[in-house]
């Protein structure tokens, strides 16, 4: 099962997710949320999607661990910008002299693979931590943020996810 942050960056690259205010021809980010869906409720995450626009959700990764507060809260972005001009294969997500290459493996498929492995290390790890952990994956951060407006809309007033910063 995919854990580690490199496995999960590199399956995040394989998947299409241009966002398409930039490439109106690109399916959005719907393939790369499944694929988070699926990895978290097989990790034993409770999942919560989020509509924000038409075919194009947010996708919350959570658990509790013996409290509801601290509640800490991890975002990234699922959407990348075009891929026009690229001299590598945009979607090929290869580990070369150390390195992933492929669109947004530093930005953001990258990072919210370090997100997710390092929440699943914290769920896995009982004893180190006990409060709340969301995981939100977002649509929409490379043009109008949109996915992050939607998230913070609809989490005010829900005890359940209320982020207490």
């Amino acid at each position: 099962m995919i854990s580690t942050a490199l496995d999960i960056a590199q399956a995040l690259v394989r998947f299409p997710s241009v966002n398409p205010d930039y490439d109106p021809a690109s399916a959005g980010e719907g393939a790369v949320t499944q694929w988070i869906e699926e990895w978290g409720r097989a990790h034993g995450f409770t999942v919560r999607r989020q509509p924000v626009l038409p075919g194009r959700e947010n996708t919350l990764l959570q658990f509790r661990n013996g409290a509801d507060h601290p509640h800490f809260m991890l975002n990234g972005h699922t959407d990348t910008v075009g891929v026009g001009g690229m001299s590598i294969a945009p979607f090929s997500g290869e580990v070369r002299d150390g390195r992933l290459w492929g669109r947004g493996a530093s930005d953001m498929k990258g990072p919210l693979a370090c997100m997710m492995a390092a929440g699943l290390r914290l769920k896995n790890a009982p004893s180190t931590w006990h409060g709340t952990l969301t995981i939100a994956c977002v649509v929409d951060e490379e043009f109008r943020f949109r996915g992050v407006t939607a998230m913070l809309d609809q989490l005010v007033g829900r005890d359940s996810v209320e982020p207490h910063l």
